[in-house]
């Protein structure tokens, strides 16, 4: 198959940072509301961009240290500037800046920071537990919220990241100083209590199906009665629905 695809005349990357993830929620559904549709849009936790800070040679981009494009190597300026327009109207409620990466250079030293999260919570603590779940974008707030409530109660540091525009939130639960013993009656507790998170708001994620480590947790797909979104879903994926 041959796809004949025409690229865009210019792109941008913005670093667009809140003093929490709800008004960050409420931001990206206004952008979905406007038709501007991103590659991608990606969230980093405060903690995790801490993580990141401490063993990153290199200074995390912020507010306080702002981007610089390469000027030779400027996209057209024109379309630049109705993107940038288009996307500066929309966060302004709630954010505390925009930073803009127009360049190709630039634009990488964006996204050091995301590429550099799994090496960062390694380095933190060696031993961790990951998990990958997928709620509705509009309740990741909730999720994170309890999230933190579960790591108060457990007494454990709880990191997360992920997609904003699809619900899909990689939780790191980490051992730190924890000894072996304690670590290996916590695991298990942490990941039933962030299945259930899951479930009370709509679903785990199916795209990655059920699998051995959730079977205990998770009710299965043909005992569960399913939302018509998932059910759709998985009967577009599998034959075995998930």
């Amino acid at each position: 198959m041959i796809l004949g695809c025409t690229l865009p005349p210019a792109g941008v990357d913005l670093l667009v940072p809140f003093d929490d993830f709800q008004t960050a929620a409420g931001v990206v559904s206004a952008i979905i509301a406007r038709r501007i549709v991103p590659t991608t849009i990606e969230f980093m936790e405060r903690d995790i961009v801490h993580a990141c800070r401490s063993c990153w040679t290199r200074s995390c981009p912020t507010p306080a240290r702002r981007l610089t494009p390469d000027p030779a190597r400027r996209q057209p300026q024109a379309a630049l500037d109705a993107i940038v327009r288009r996307c500066r109207a929309v966060p302004g409620a709630g954010a505390l800046d925009v930073l803009v990466a127009t360049d190709r250079p630039t634009r990488d030293r964006l996204w050091e920071a995301r590429r550099a999260i799994i090496d960062s919570l390694n380095h933190a603590s060696p031993v961790n537990h990951m998990e990958d779940l997928v709620v509705p974008r509009a309740r990741i707030p909730e999720l994170l919220r309890d999230i933190h409530d579960l790591a108060a109660r457990l007494e454990v540091r709880i990191l997360s990241f992920g997609h904003a525009g699809d619900g899909n939130v990689h939780v790191t639960v980490l051992k730190d100083s924890l000894g072996e013993a304690a670590w290996a009656v916590l695991v298990p507790q942490a990941r039933e209590a962030l299945y259930r998170l899951t479930l009370s708001l709509v679903g785990p994620d199916r795209r990655h199906g059920i699998g051995a480590t959730r079977r205990a947790t998770c009710p299965s797909p043909s005992t569960r009665p399913r939302s018509r979104s998932c059910a759709v879903s998985g009967q577009r994926s599998t034959p075995m629905g998930f």
